[in-house]
């Protein structure tokens, strides 16, 4: 189930980390209820209603918080997992295809253009990072899991780098770079 290709494939990064973020069952129920209604309206298959939308901060402190506010949200999710040695559902979160995990998010990040460099590359160091401090504590789970665990390490380190290009620092952006890095090296990192 957690390699099963998603319905929601045009979820975009902030959908997904919106989702994330939802804190009930009911929440997220409403919410990909919405995303599925605006896919059959897109589709010609449905009739658009009116519905309030609740606005969504746009502004670097809220998208910056977002961002880390659904990451803390997945982690939690996948450390309540790993404690009880629930892996599939570890799996679920870290390593399946469905619009809620994190290749997915990934997909969309690589996938979708953008002119900020800045969102998708901390985005990118923060999955790195929870990616890191899980496999970190629950080192079973690392062991069973190295191959995929390591791919997806690579890619979070690719994309990130590339993300890092388009950055104009200027000057002594490196050494920027290189410090800001550092903020996210919680954990040790797969592979090592």
């Amino acid at each position: 189930m957690a390699h099963k290709p998603s319905l929601f494939e045009q979820l975009s990064v902030e959908d997904i980390l919106r989702y994330w973020s939802l804190l009930s069952a009911e929440q997220r129920a409403a919410f990909l209820e919405e995303k599925g209604h605006t896919l059959l309206v897109e589709a010609g298959l449905a009739a658009a209603r009116s519905i309030a939308v609740e606005a969504q901060p746009d502004d670097l402190f809220g998208r910056f918080a977002g961002v880390f506010h659904a990451f803390h949200c997945l982690e939690q999710q996948v450390e309540r997992a790993l404690k009880a040695d629930r892996f599939r559902e570890a799996d679920y979160r870290l390593l399946g295809k469905q619009h809620d995990s994190l290749p997915a998010l990934v997909d969309r990040l690589e996938a979708t253009p953008s002119d900020d460099a800045v969102l998708p590359y901390v985005t990118l160091l923060t999955a790195a990072d929870v990616l890191a401090r899980a496999t970190a504590r629950h080192p079973r789970y690392a062991a069973e899991r190295q191959v995929e665990l390591e791919a997806l390490e690579s890619r979070l380190r690719s994309l990130a780098e590339r993300a890092a290009g388009r950055l104009r620092l200027g000057e002594d952006g490196p050494r920027f770079l290189a410090w800001f890095r550092s903020q996210f090296a919680t954990a040790t990192p797969v592979g090592s």
